[in-house]
Order: structure tokens, then C-alpha cells, then sequence
């Protein structure tokens, strides 16, 4: 029997808990397989797969992941190291823009926080509150445009969504770091609207 594949593109607001539930209803309602990627891990899912399975799946592959960039040798450590330095050189950098940049430009914003998301891979220290304040005063939220207020064919509205993401991805505690998948969603807006 020939099976089939339903792709689904999960949206910047999608959890891993909704993407396993879209994916589950899109198997179990076509007969077929289902999948996407998500945060770069692939899922693939049958029917009758149960969303609990697929979000324990993407949690082991996302903990694999992160295990084998930790782990190396002397000169993966060394990289890291030199990797960590630029990085907090460009944390500098970006501190010193951010009071001229132009709010008025949502490309030059979501480049901005793409640079950011890049600059703090290494667990470099940076003034995450200082951000969210400057932000705010150009009317930027943390998780604005969602739900139902998220307009996909909307340049603006979703931009606003971008960047709003990034900006709630600063409040987890912890971690105060924008998530790497904006740059997916920095791509996929940019093809749309620029």
C-alpha cells in the first residue's frame, strides 16, 4: 500500500505541543503520514500516533542536538572559546546600535534581533531587560500579533509577530535569548513581503 505525505508549516507562534497535535489530526484524519519540521528537528508521524509521542521525540532529538555542540574535542573547544569572544565583541556592537536603530524599518529590527539571536549562542551575558525597555518605547510587546491577533498576509501585523516572539523569548527565565528558529521566520517573511 502506498502511503502518502501531508507536509504541514507550522506557524511562528506554534508550540511543540500544537505542532504534535496538528500533526496527530492531519495523520489520523488523512490515513497518511504527516510531518514537518520544527526548530529544525523533523517529525514524522503515523496515524494513530499519539501527540505525547511526538513531543517526547522531539525533546530526545532536540537533547541529542544540543549534546553533540557541547561535547568535543580540545579544538571544538577552542572554537567555542574564540566563537564566545566575537560573539561578545558583537554584543557590544549591537548595544551600541540599538539606541540609533530605525524602529520605523521592521527589516532592520528583525535583522537586528537575528544578529542578537547569533551573538548569544555562547551564553554571553547582555542586557536583556535594557532591550525589552527600549522595544517597548517604540510600541514593540513581548508575544504581540498572536492568537488571534496574528494577520499571516499582513506585512506589518506579521512582522510585529516576529518580533514579538523574540522579544517573550528574552523573558524565560534562565535563558533570556531569542530562539534561533527566527531566522526561519525571518526568511519566510522576508520571500513574502520584501
Amino acid at each position: 500500500m502506498t502511503q502518502f505525505l501531508v507536509i504541514i508549516d507550522p506557524k511562528i507562534t506554534d508550540t511543540i505541543d500544537d505542532v504534535a497535535s496538528q500533526l496527530t489530526l492531519c495523520a489520523d484524519s488523512s490515513g497518511c503520514l504527516a510531518t514537518c519540521s520544527f526548530n529544525g528537528v523533523v517529525l514524522i508521524v503515523e496515524p494513530d500516533t499519539p501527540a505525547s509521542a511526538v513531543v517526547k521525540f522531539y525533546f530526545l532529538e532536540e537533547s541529542k542536538r544540543l549534546s553533540k555542540e557541547r561535547i568535543g574535542s580540545l579544538e571544538g573547544q577552542n572554537a567555542i572559546f574564540e566563537a564566545r569572544v566575537k560573539a561578545g565583541v558583537k554584543i557590544d556592537e549591537l548595544m551600541l546600535r540599538l539606541p540609533t536603530l530605525d524602529f520605523t524599518n521592521l527589516a532592520a529590527i528583525i535583522d537586528w534581533l537575528c544578529e542578537l539571536e547569533e551573538s548569544t549562542r555562547y551564553g554571553n551575558k547582555y542586557p536583556w531587560q535594557y532591550i525589552l525597555a527600549v522595544f517597548q518605547e517604540h510600541g514593540f510587546t513581548p508575544n504581540m500579533n498572536t492568537g488571534t491577533d496574528f494577520e499571516e498576509n499582513d506585512k506589518i501585523n506579521h512582522a510585529g509577530c516576529i518580533i514579538g516572539f523574540a522579544l517573550n523569548c528574552l523573558l524565560y527565565e534562565g535563558i533570556h535569548a531569542v530562539h534561533q528558529t527566527i531566522h526561519d521566520h525571518a526568511k519566510k517573511w522576508r520571500q513574502k513581503f520584501l
